[in-house]
């Protein structure tokens, strides 16, 4: 076959050096009767990571034009390397950063209950999550620009800025005054559940096709974002479909010579459906010998997701709001 329809793979020679900062505080409490705190701060930040795209050979961008990354007019351009096909490449050009509070409650098994509430408020920024893949999550953009960090930065795509949990275990208190039958049927009851709720997954909209004219195999281009108004969010909360907010975009309409735009919207700048779950189990021990502990049949009913709530995933087959002529795309 001919070099330019085979692929190639590149890693930045003689890279700065990669490292990675740590440090966190923590501070325990304990105000007796089982109860007890935990508040801590951890942070980190990286500088000269692996950052890994799947397609740099693309026509390079000529400048910045009015505050946005403008490209030359498509088909006028040839690709970084005519010579080859696709290049996957390996650069040391990104950064890291991390921030979060971490808190906890902890009440230790005392007159029959059990429970902990943790809580995380975190944010994870990076330009770009790949190391391994240039698309390693579903929300991943496989194709992001090697030549224009700044365009790549945003929250990681692992990014979950709050995450809640609770869990507990209840032993009802035994009654004593309760024999045969009633003993039987009225004691060795335990209740435990485990609630959790958090942000959804970031995710990017895009524009389908190649409308900057980029000639790879993996075009990329993101819309305008209008932040007035209701558009705070740029999504619908809680709605399976139309969960993205078509008003809340514009496409970047070419130059009058033809040169094409890079839009504004930002790499995860949308945050998809939030999550929330409670498990829920009863239990019921009866003891067959009074003498031996070890004789004991237990009835167990777990229900999972008890109060049967939906929970929805970004919509990443469905992130594309405009086709690359500047159409909306209604699904």
């Amino acid at each position: 076959q001919a070099p330019s329809t085979l692929r190639q793979s590149y890693i930045e020679p003689n890279p700065a050096r990669s490292y990675l900062m740590e440090w966190n505080v923590n501070v325990e409490q304990d105000f007796g009767h089982n109860l007890s705190m935990f508040l801590g701060f951890v942070g980190s930040k990286g500088v000269h990571q692996p950052f890994r795209s799947d397609e740099v050979n693309v026509v390079q961008p000529i400048g910045v034009i009015n505050g946005q990354l403008t490209f030359p007019k498509p088909g006028t351009a040839p690709v970084l390397n005519p010579n080859v096909g696709q290049i996957a490449a390996l650069f040391y050009n990104n950064n890291t950063y991390y921030d979060g509070l971490q808190a906890g409650f902890t009440k230790k098994i005392s007159n029959g209950l059990q429970a902990q509430v943790s809580y995380t408020f975190s944010k994870a920024i990076d330009l770009g999550s790949a190391v391994l893949a240039g698309d390693p999550f579903g929300n991943s953009i496989s194709g992001l620009f090697s030549f224009a960090p700044y365009t790549r930065r945003g929250v990681a795509d692992f990014n979950v800025p709050h995450e809640f949990t609770f869990n507990f275990l209840y032993q009802i208190p035994e009654m004593k005054s309760l024999h045969g039958p009633l003993d039987f049927i009225g004691n060795g009851w335990e209740t435990s559940g485990i609630f959790f709720a958090q942000n959804g997954l970031p995710f990017t909209p895009t524009i389908a096709g190649d409308s900057l004219g980029l000639k790879g195999t993996a075009p990329y281009n993101v819309p305008n974002r209008i932040k007035t108004g209701n558009c705070s969010t740029g999504v619908n909360s809680r709605r399976a479909n139309g969960f993205i907010n078509l008003n809340c975009f514009t496409f970047p309409t070419p130059n009058a010579d033809g040169t094409t735009i890079y839009g504004n919207a930002g790499r995860n700048s949308l945050q998809g459906p939030q999550l929330n779950n409670l498990d829920f189990s009863l239990m019921k021990n009866t003891r067959l010998s009074k003498t031996r502990e070890n004789l004991n049949v237990q009835f167990r009913a777990e229900l999972y997701n008890i109060l049967n709530h939906s929970n929805f995933s970004p919509p990443i087959a469905n992130r594309t709001v405009f086709t690359a002529t500047g159409a909306p795309v209604g699904t």
